[in-house]
């Protein structure tokens, strides 16, 4: 028969909360927890606004910014706002931006946009800052585009120095012919055709050769540029060169 105590002990016992039971894990077919991916962790930011004076610039910086690109990165900023937020790490050390917080001091703004990126080592700080200014300079224009693009905002009488592109690069730019007439209809695309140039008086020389082909082939359709094509064919296949 038990004994009094046996049967406190047994009371006592089941008025003590029981533990709960660790959490289930892949092991015993829980779902695992849910943690945010890198990618998700990289996108995950708030824009802050902070004075551009409580920023510093990475003294080691390597792309170089002249007086004259600040003029016109706050050019820039008067007429289309401040579209690109600086990035700094926990310290407010520039990551990317150098730019236009430089920019935003000449302007005197009282505050700028910023997004914070923690958790980088600093060798990852030190290579982002390269890969910042380097990635974005491995590509190239569209220059016929580019072109297009800026008749059409000189025809809206807009400002083409706020494009970045100074004086001396538009006016070649709005005085070239991207695909010549005479390689119309030869199937070419602007890659296929290379520019040359030559002189008025050598132009009407091609001109001339061009119009007695026309002739003696009785195409009257038949380009310069495919009439020098058999004028010089026929050239090295005589003399063999």
């Amino acid at each position: 028969m038990p004994t009094k105590t046996t049967n406190a002990v047994k009371r006592v016992a089941a008025k003590r909360p029981t533990k709960a039971p660790p959490p289930r894990n892949k092991r015993n077919g829980a779902k695992p927890e849910q943690r945010p991916t890198p990618l998700r962790r990289a996108l995950d930011h708030k824009i802050e606004f902070l004075p551009p004076t409580d920023l510093t610039p990475y003294e080691r910086n390597p792309m170089k910014h002249p007086p004259e690109q600040i003029d016109q990165i706050a050019a820039s900023i008067r007429e289309f706002g401040f579209t690109v937020p600086v990035l700094v790490d926990e310290n407010n050390m520039i990551l990317a931006g150098h730019g236009r917080h430089a920019a935003a001091l000449q302007l005197d703004m009282p505050r700028v946009p910023i997004v914070r990126r923690t958790g980088l080592s600093e060798a990852q700080k030190r290579a982002y800052i390269i890969a910042d200014n380097k990635l974005t300079m491995n590509t190239e224009f569209d220059w016929q585009l580019i072109t297009g693009e800026l008749a059409a905002l000189k025809e809206l009488d807009f400002n083409l120095d706020l494009t970045g592109f100074a004086p001396f690069e538009v006016e070649p730019l709005l005085a070239a012919v991207w695909v010549p007439p005479d390689v119309e209809g030869d199937g070419l695309s602007v890659s296929d055709v290379v520019h040359l140039a030559v002189t008025k008086e050598q132009f009407e020389i091609y001109e001339r050769a061009a119009l007695k082909m026309r002739k003696e082939k009785q195409d009257e359709k038949m380009t310069v540029g495919r009439c020098l094509q058999i004028l010089c064919g026929s050239y090295l296949t005589k003399n063999r060169v």
